[in-house]
């Protein structure tokens, strides 16, 4: 054997070897103590639960109240920001009426060589 090795026999990184009954019988009482322990952490969240429920519903009703009144709340504050927004003047003559897109010219007439006053 290498120096710092151990035998078979005193190496502690194998489990002796057990029974299947035993070692089922230790996996279920594991797992008997793992759902007592969730049970009891559900009936506290159940308790939470219990006290918390009448404040979500006030929550929810009042909530809802407000969403009710919210595009009142938009129309009064247009008309208040509609009547406080000062107009400007109107010009005494109007501008003439012009295309958005300012003039017009085509490629084709570019391509040939004529443009705008030939």
């Amino acid at each position: 054997m290498a120096p710092g090795s151990a035998s078979p026999r005193t190496c502690s990184c194998r489990a002796r070897p057990r029974s299947t009954a035993g070692a089922l019988r230790t996996l279920l009482t594991r797992i008997a103590g793992n759902l007592e322990e969730c049970a009891g952490i559900v009936r506290t969240i159940v308790g939470h639960a219990e006290l918390i429920g009448p404040g979500v519903e006030h929550i929810n009703e009042t909530g809802g109240m407000v969403a009710g009144a919210l595009p009142l709340l938009y129309g009064m504050a247009e008309d208040i920001v509609a009547g406080v927004t000062p107009k400007p003047e109107p010009p005494a003559v109007p501008a003439p009426a012009r295309p958005a897109s300012g003039t017009r010219r085509s490629r084709l007439l570019d391509a040939v060589g004529f443009g705008p006053g030939q």
